[in-house]
């Protein structure tokens, strides 16, 4: 088993085909953000299939054979662990757009939060797969993508 101890951080070198899938899915779900800021957590689901899509060539490119199931549940377990942080920023978003305080704002943020919270997890992922070997479980994975995403201070 592997403690993925070597994972380092998320600011670490990946690289560049890495960090370009990560860019590219980044990107994609910025664009999704835009009007995912009208539903709250209606995004979730394309969130979650895109960074497992994400997961699946990430894990290619470190050398691994992932499957789209495996990822999966990689992806949802990420998104749960993370659930109170993307809460709070979804109902945020949504307050803003229906109450229209701030619809465009709404989107930009909404944007915003879904582009970088996926370049983030994606370079954690990148991270520890670039760490991970066979015996890896996707448990590790799982607490090893949210420790390396939680700020300093805040470990699982």
């Amino acid at each position: 088993m592997s403690t993925l101890s070597s994972a380092g951080s998320w600011r670490d070198p990946i690289p560049d085909n890495m960090h370009t899938t990560i860019v590219v899915a980044a990107g994609g779900l910025g664009v999704v953000g835009l009007f995912g800021a009208f539903t709250a957590h209606a995004d979730v689901a394309v969130i979650t299939a895109a960074w497992a899509g994400m997961f699946v060539k990430l894990g290619s490119q470190a050398g691994h054979s992932m499957n789209k199931d495996t990822c999966l549940k990689v992806a949802t377990g990420v998104i749960v662990g993370i659930g109170g942080l993307a809460a709070g920023v979804k109902v945020a978003n949504t307050w803003l757009a229906y109450t229209g305080v701030g619809t465009i704002p709404a989107m930009i943020c909404n944007a915003g939060t879904n582009a970088g919270m996926t370049y983030i997890i994606g370079r954690s992922a990148a991270r520890v797969f670039l760490a991970s070997d066979a015996g890896t479980s996707v448990e590790e994975m799982i607490r090893a993508i949210i420790r390396l995403f939680s700020p300093p201070g805040h470990r699982h």
